[in-house]
């Protein structure tokens, strides 16, 4: 988790995910969206990962949070 959180801080570009959070206190992790405009129009952009994460990464590198299934 905290490589992930280092990258993110790193990224010359914001990471989003709605479906990731924190076991806690259920708030997100990252953004789960942004908004970006082109040439004068707004565009919304979702974050979704994976609900199977848990059996792609190694357990000890999300133990701090979830995977929402959508």
């Amino acid at each position: 988790m905290k490589n992930l959180l280092n990258l993110s801080s790193l990224a010359k570009f914001p990471f989003i995910a709605s479906n990731i959070k924190y076991l806690n206190d259920d708030t997100y992790v990252f953004k789960p969206y942004t908004i970006v405009e082109i040439n004068g129009v707004k565009f919304g952009i979702i974050g979704i990962v994976s609900s199977n994460m848990e059996n792609l990464v190694l357990s000890k590198n999300i133990q701090e949070i979830y995977f929402k299934k959508l």
